[in-house]
């Protein structure tokens, strides 16, 4: 005879009755119920926490014993003091110090040009002209002076590196002012009744809001938490008015809509939308060819985007760009607000040697007329970054001397004999270190530097970098880890281009090419060596993205892995053949000849 945990329901409620019954009532003390294994994927488990730890577990482990074997191979080799003793006694320190002093020269002459135009010393194209003079000498100055000069490397490699930094910049400033005064000359044009009317009718919606926001609020469970919520949004609101007002009456030679400037500073933040209905890509064509066109861009008017691609893939279009979307992290937005408004400038008003430096400084390769800005510095958070930025600086150092420089040195010979084999071998010997210090440089610099600078500045924005570790393409990651490099491409150079006429991959090839080109130019001319290596590195990213696309179309773990795989074999192959190469110029070929 047939147990009742036998019996067939057609019904799943009658069944779960008859089974609860079966567990309480039968006499055997049943155990067993309808389950799946915990790693079939259909059974909902995802807590894997105690695998990560054995994986962390295990890292630790294989790195303990691999740095184990480095000092009892080579001995205790780092030395935390060496760096200090080499800046001390070599006068390269002050060859830097000299072309870094020599950067003001070229930031004068920016804010100086600008300055013509706006006193109407210069004509506006003229001025557009030496400044990419200016710019071209940027990158030209300390390239010659490190080719001419016998600079180390340890030197001329930070002092390109700011120079870098400079060009990309003033070529913000440059660009930026210039919408400024294209959008000027166009609202000159105007007359100012639209404006007027317009501000009158936003100021009769935000009184009926007003109105209704006060009627709903009085029956709130919490009176007294609500009225000075709601005062305090009514004190922005009015501070919004008043601003209206003073520019309305003051800057009738055509400054910012102020509606524009009200729905940026105080509106909502509306649904993303397609690129296309939002943006008109021919307003950037004036940056690359003086277009009439310019409203779009000076106007300020940033609406909430989808992300202009530099790759075709769908996954990576559909990613929201934070160059819109994100707001103040830090501090609470109403208090932005009030620094924005008490503080707000317009174009000219901007050019200022202070409001130029205080650019170069900032952690952004983005000029605005307004940045947000915080209202105190947080002392414990500063010194806080101050810590970190030296602890890991140090680390840095003691890591490479100890386990990265034996590595190249031995890796001479394989790479010189072309033994394909001990190549392989000494390039996953570096996986691991040279993985180790890129991920403490990026925490050093994108976190600890950016973080203190900012704070010192009182810069709000501090997007400096998004989740680039959960990155499942290859353009993702590029967007992701590097943010103020990623929002200048987009502003400066993808988005003009296809207002310019050119498609999306082409955009995204030419963006690739130039981010190769500074990428050789970084490495090249402080070592006094073209081999292109970090050029065809970067250009070979395009073919690997499209490969990783074909793979893993959805992108998801094996996306993410490839990335990873990129990251970490990718690197240690190209610093390789750079120290091979150098080796061979500076040290063998100096031994031969003497």
């Amino acid at each position: 005879m047939k147990t009742t945990r036998a019996l067939s329901h057609g019904n799943l409620a009658d069944y779960e009755v008859m089974n609860e019954y079966h567990f309480k009532n039968s006499p055997d003390r049943p155990i067993h119920r309808s389950t799946q294994s915990l790693l079939t994927p259909t059974s909902g488990f995802n807590n894997f926490r105690g695998l990560f730890n054995w994986g962390a577990f295990l890292l630790v482990i294989t790195t303990s014993r691999m740095a184990l074997e480095n000092i009892i191979k080579y001995g205790v080799v780092m030395d935390p003091t060496a760096w200090l003793r080499f800046i001390l006694q070599t006068p390269d320190k002050y060859y830097a110090l000299g072309l870094l002093l020599c950067c003001n020269l070229f930031i004068i002459a920016a804010w100086f040009l600008e300055y013509a135009v706006v006193r109407g010393m210069l004509h506006h194209n003229i001025a557009v002209g030496l400044g990419c003079i200016n710019l071209f000498c940027v990158l030209i100055f300390p390239t010659v002076i490190i080719l001419t000069h016998d600079f180390n490397p340890l030197f001329s490699s930070p002092v390109l590196m700011v120079y870098t930094v400079l060009f990309l910049k003033l070529w913000s400033y440059l660009a930026v002012n210039r919408w400024c005064r294209l959008w000027r000359k166009k609202r000159m044009r105007t007359t100012r009744a639209p404006l007027l009317a317009e501000l009158k009718k936003r100021r009769e919606v935000l009184e009926s809001e007003k109105r209704t926001r006060r009627r709903s609020q009085g029956d709130s469970e919490c009176p007294l938490h609500v009225d000075m919520a709601s005062g305090r949004r009514d004190l922005e609101i009015e501070n919004a008015d008043v601003l209206a007002t003073s520019l309305t009456t003051q800057n009738s030679d055509g400054s910012q809509s102020v509606t524009e400037v009200r729905n940026r500073r105080v509106g909502q933040i509306a649904s993303p939308v397609k690129l296309e209905e939002t943006v008109n890509l021919k307003d950037y064509r004036f940056e690359l060819e003086g277009s009439k066109s310019s409203s779009g861009l000076a106007s300020g008017n940033r609406l909430p985007v989808n992300r202009a691609s530099m790759s075709v893939t769908d996954e990576y279009r559909t990613l929201l760009d934070m160059l819109e979307l994100e707001r103040h992290p830090l501090a609470p937005f109403s208090e932005c607000i009030e620094v924005a408004f008490s503080g707000y400038v317009t174009y000219p008003n901007n050019i200022m040697l202070s409001n130029l430096y205080y650019f170069i400084f900032a952690p952004t390769l983005c000029y605005e007329l307004n940045f947000p800005r915080t209202l105190t510095i947080r002392k414990a958070f500063l010194l806080k970054r101050l810590f970190e930025l030296l602890f890991l600086t140090q680390l840095i150092f003691c890591l490479a001397q100890q386990w990265m420089l034996p590595t190249l040195r031995n890796s001479v010979a394989p790479i010189s004999q072309s033994d394909f084999s001990q190549i392989v071998e000494r390039c996953l010997k570096l996986a691991i270190p040279n993985h180790l210090i890129w991920l403490l440089f990026f925490y050093a610099s994108f976190h600890s530097l950016f973080n203190a600078v900012g704070e010192l500045l009182r810069f709000g924005d501090r997007f400096f970098y998004s989740d680039w570790w959960n990155a499942e393409t290859v353009p993702a990651f590029w967007s992701k880890w590097n943010i103020p490099v990623h929002r200048f491409a987009r502003r400066h150079i993808y988005l003009p281009l296809l207002g310019f006429g050119l498609t999306r991959p082409q955009a995204g090839i030419v963006v690739f090419f130039i981010s190769a080109v500074l990428h050789e130019f970084l490495i090249s001319i402080p070592l006094k060596m073209l081999h292109m290596w970090a050029f065809f590195g970067m250009l070979s990213q395009m073919p690997y993205a499209q490969l990783v696309k074909r793979l893993f179309p959805n992108g998801g773990a094996w996306g993410n892995v490839a990335v990873w795989m990129t990251l970490i074999i990718g690197q240690p192959l190209a610093m390789l053949f750079y120290f091979h190469d150098y080796y061979l110029v500076h040290y063998v070929t100096s031994e031969t000849q003497q």
